[in-house]
């Protein structure tokens, strides 16, 4: 890999690939000095991206055909809510340029959706780790893709969707209602008021019919919804 931008070639998904699997080595010297060496790339542009593209070819066949993702594919998950952690902010390590950024947000909830379960939990904290810096002025498309995700009746995609909007919203419990927090709530509940009730009673009336694990999942996600 060069020390420039770095592209969504195949040459440079592989060596990521090849990274990625080392960390998981049983000899430890190997995994440090792979985790190292995918930390020193958090300041090049491009990584963020690279790491999503990544998670794109891998997790999202996972999702499709209902399998778990492979270690590296959890570890790539796990690396890119890292970078956001520590570059998203604007005291971070490496600040990550506002172009790339863009980049991620555009992409970063629909993928996050479409992913084995343990991948989708490392994507949504980053979610929320963005949201945290962006949401909502600088990230205006992030309610809109939720909601899309909780109008299609899939469980997997309501589910989290729902935990994802948990963790973006749950901060406004608390926080000191002055002008501006007002503002940005007169701006949530309209997009979310209808499409919450809606799911809610989607999800009621799927309750009776599931069986089993799916039941649990079920009953989980209207609680979700109501809380």
């Amino acid at each position: 890999m060069t020390q420039s931008t770095l592209e969504c070639t195949e040459a440079n998904l592989r060596a990521l690939v090849g990274k990625l699997v080392e960390v998981t080595n049983p000899d430890r010297k190997v995994g440090r000095a792979a985790e190292e060496f995918l930390q020193n790339l958090e300041s090049q542009p491009g990584y963020g991206v690279l790491l999503l593209r990544l998670l794109e070819l891998e997790a999202v066949p996972c999702f499709q055909q209902n399998k778990p993702a492979s270690n590296h594919v959890l570890v790539a998950s796990i690396t890119f809510k890292n970078y956001i952690r520590r570059n998203y902010h604007a005291n971070g390590e490496h600040v990550i340029g506002d172009a790339e950024k863009d980049l991620i947000k555009q992409h970063l909830v629909e993928l996050m959706l479409k992913t084995p379960l343990r991948v989708q939990r490392q994507l949504s904290e980053a979610v929320f780790l963005i949201s945290r810096v962006d949401f909502p002025h600088k990230w205006e498309g992030l309610l809109p893709a939720l909601v899309t995700s909780l109008r299609s009746g899939e469980l997997q995609l309501i589910e989290g969707s729902l935990t994802t909007a948990h963790s973006i919203l749950r901060h406004y419990r608390n926080v000191y209602k002055s002008e501006s927090v007002l503002r940005e709530l007169l701006y949530i509940l309209p997009l979310l008021q209808e499409p919450l009730l809606l799911v809610f009673r989607h999800l009621l009336e799927q309750l009776p019919k599931a069986q089993g694990p799916v039941q649990r999942r079920v009953m989980l996600a209207v609680q979700s919804a109501v809380e």
